[in-house]
């Protein structure tokens, strides 16, 4: 996306909400005289008119406000920036992108998870601009935890000891059957974003929705009950799929 184009102005800008209702027409929203708090982002700096929008690190509550204006901005609307004594100081009116929009939605919705995320994970970082793929992806799925969601994925296998006070029934099935099983973690889930650990919540949940024992043990439970403590191995069942969770 391109930077879009500040007209006219001094810093420090207060953003009122501006949006025409057809092109030419602008018409006067403004939040009741409060300043937003990422003002900054809508404004050149001191020393010239430059945008600052997608160009410097910014704190992703900050910029939710700024940017869900900016993603309902189009061709033929512009944003009028004024002091904060009211006089207009300048306006912006693009440049667009192909489809028309000054900044998308999907921009939006970025921002406004990682803020949910950070705030879940009780870690309010200043963020660099330059988010990979992978990164928005951990983005989106941090904030899906935050909000209580799970989320699907799929598994290989996985390793488990087995305790000296399962049930013969129990391992006479487990020999033979598939099951489902559920594991919790006394530890939340971990997302790595530019290179910052966040922690969601305090408990992880996954749910595994078909599993079976491998067929090394498969044969070791049919000929005998196995060792309180030995290892055994899990993989899939009918699906591999798994449900993740964080609370």
């Amino acid at each position: 996306m391109r930077a879009p184009r500040i007209r006219g102005g001094m810093a420090p800008l207060a953003c009122a909400w501006h949006r025409d209702l057809a092109p030419g027409r602008v018409f006067h929203g403004e939040r009741g005289g409060q300043r937003p708090a990422a003002r900054r982002r809508c404004a050149g700096d001191e020393q010239g008119r430059r945008p600052v929008l997608g160009a410097q690190p910014f704190y992703p509550h900050e910029m939710v406000p700024v940017a869900r204006l900016l993603a309902r901005i189009t061709e033929g609307d512009t944003l009028v920036l004024l002091h904060e004594s009211g006089e207009e100081a300048g306006s912006l009116d693009g440049s667009f992108d192909e489809a028309g929009e000054l900044m998308g939605e999907t921009f939006a919705e970025l921002v406004e998870d990682f803020a949910i995320l950070q705030a879940k994970a009780g870690r309010i970082e200043l963020v660099q601009p330059e988010l990979t793929l992978e990164d928005a992806q951990n983005i989106h799925n941090g904030a899906r935890w935050a909000r209580g969601e799970s989320i699907a994925g799929t598994w290989e296998n996985m390793t488990s000891q087995l305790g000296d006070d399962v049930p013969d029934e129990l391992l006479e099935r487990m020999a033979t059957e598939t099951f489902p099983f559920r594991i919790q973690e006394p530890d939340g889930l971990r997302v790595v974003v530019q290179g910052i650990e966040y922690t969601v919540g305090t408990t992880t949940t996954v749910s595994v929705l078909s599993a079976r024992l491998s067929d090394a043990d498969r044969q070791r439970f049919r000929d005998g009950r196995p060792e309180p403590g030995s290892t055994v191995t899990f993989v899939p069942g009918e699906t591999d799929g798994i449900e993740t969770s964080a609370r």
